[in-house]
């Protein structure tokens, strides 16, 4: 029995997930059966056979299960910390290369600390736009003497690459940095927040890219 479940099944049986050794065991012992009890007897093609219809039954079966999640289970993101500094940070952008930064920093009272736009030029995309006002927004949080922050952004992407540690080429650089600011926190965490929730940094940056991409010489 060992030895049989190191066996693998090849062509032409059309087996590829499922085991053909359980049904030739089965159908072996129901032709024994059938032989001494009603003296019916089956040649080894007819044995062999039968044990593979059955074992591409068995496996068409299982393709209609619904299938399970086998990996490790995604860790469940905390709540926002009601004592801790809100940031909200957001960006926007024009495919001229104009964008405005824009974020507030707000205490556990929501009394507002700090206000801030910035408008850039020559920025190749929205996300790297939004990468940027996550970095000068957590670099004005550490001016700020911030130790514990909850930071908000509508931008899905940039919050679920910090979240899960990865990254990729088009941001890479500016997520080392974001991450070497988060290390000066004592804790901080990362939330995405629909664009409704986030009016004020979304009002503040889009009036910074108002200002530069009215009046181009004034780019960042």
């Amino acid at each position: 029995m060992v030895g049989a479940k190191k066996m693998v099944a090849l062509p032409p049986t059309g087996l590829s997930s499922a085991p053909l050794y359980p049904w030739i065991f089965w159908h072996l012992w129901k032709a024994r059966n059938l032989l001494i009890y009603e003296e019916k007897g089956f040649s080894e093609e007819e044995v062999v056979l039968k044990a593979i219809n059955d074992a591409r039954s068995w496996m068409e079966a299982q393709l209609l299960l619904p299938k399970t999640v086998n990996g490790p289970q995604e860790k469940p993101i905390p709540q926002p910390n009601p004592e801790y500094t809100s940031c909200y940070v957001d960006a926007a952008w024009i495919k001229s290369g104009f964008c405005g930064l824009g974020w507030l920093l707000q205490d556990e009272n929501k009394v507002k600390i700090s206000e801030k736009k910035v408008s850039k030029s020559f920025v190749g995309s929205a996300l790297i736009a939004e990468t940027m006002a996550m970095q000068s927004a957590l670099v004005d949080a550490q001016s700020a003497v911030v130790r514990q922050l909850n930071v908000f952004s509508d931008c899905k992407v940039l919050i679920s690459l910090l979240i899960s540690g990865n990254s990729i080429v088009e941001i890479r650089g500016l997520l080392h940095v974001i991450r070497e600011l988060s290390v000066s926190f004592t804790s901080i965490c990362f939330y995405f927040i629909p664009r409704l929730s986030n009016v004020a940094a979304d009002s503040l940056a889009k009036a910074a890219l108002l200002d530069v991409s009215s009046s181009p010489t004034c780019g960042g």
